[in-house]
């Protein structure tokens, strides 16, 4: 016999269902039981899960920023405002908040961390919870909880440089370009590019051309090679 499902031709498994139905329906009545099962099938596989999903990434590149051009779309269709920020969501989020005698560290879901790199070290990542059907970093959700509306273009800079901090007192809105200079810790390269005002060849270097190469030794290798190349 077959499922009792229209269109299911697959074999009873148990009281008249096929394994798939039966899953989902058991899964549906216990979410609970099944929200602890999947934690359970997670910490036991947790590295193997990781290491599959790693080189599934690497193997289909194309995929992944495709699924992130998607997520992108979807986020931008669901803005999270202080309208969001309801006594259930802060309810959920000092949940997850373990308050210190500086820093609010949140305990919860939170980013990959980053890989290390030559210039920049590897990082604990950031807190996420999800709002409006989306995820979203909880140091802006605590901005808008504390501080008021987010401002566009500006992003979010720890004073503290933890970032798993949501200590309102600790976050300040500035620019992507601030924030980075803020952080020689996690940008000395730039940092020190910044702040530098002449190349090594003494030639002076303008504030609004710093964060590349200097302009005037650019020329002077293009009028190099341009000669070299028309004695050939």
């Amino acid at each position: 016999m077959n499922c009792i499902y229209d269109n299911c031709t697959k074999p009873i498994k148990f009281k008249g269902l096929c394994n798939t139905h039966y899953t989902s329906e058991w899964r549906a009545l216990n979410p609970e039981k099944y929200k602890a099962q999947r934690k359970r099938y997670y910490q036991a596989n947790k590295e193997k899960i990781r290491e599959s999903n790693r080189r599934w990434q690497q193997a289909n590149p194309e995929a992944v920023r495709a699924n992130a051009r998607i997520n992108m779309a979807k986020n931008a269709k669901n803005p999270v405002t202080e309208e969001h920020m309801t006594d259930k969501v802060k309810q959920r989020f000092f949940d997850k908040v373990h308050k210190t005698e500086n820093c609010w560290i949140w305990t919860g879901a939170k980013t990959s961390y980053r890989r290390k790199r030559v210039i920049a070290g590897p990082t604990q990542g950031y807190g996420v919870i999800s709002i409006n059907n989306r995820p979203f970093y909880v140091h802006r959700a605590s901005w808008l909880m504390h501080k008021g509306p987010l401002i566009s273009g500006l992003v979010i800079d720890h004073l503290c440089e933890n970032s798993l901090c949501v200590n309102p007192d600790h976050l300040q809105q500035v620019t992507n370009h601030e924030n980075t200079l803020r952080s020689p810790k996690h940008s000395k390269y730039t940092s020190y590019r910044y702040y530098k005002t002449h190349c090594k060849n003494g030639h002076e270097r303008p504030i609004e051309n710093r964060s590349k190469q200097c302009p005037t030794c650019y020329q002077n290798r293009l009028a190099k090679m341009r000669k070299n190349n028309k004695h050939k």
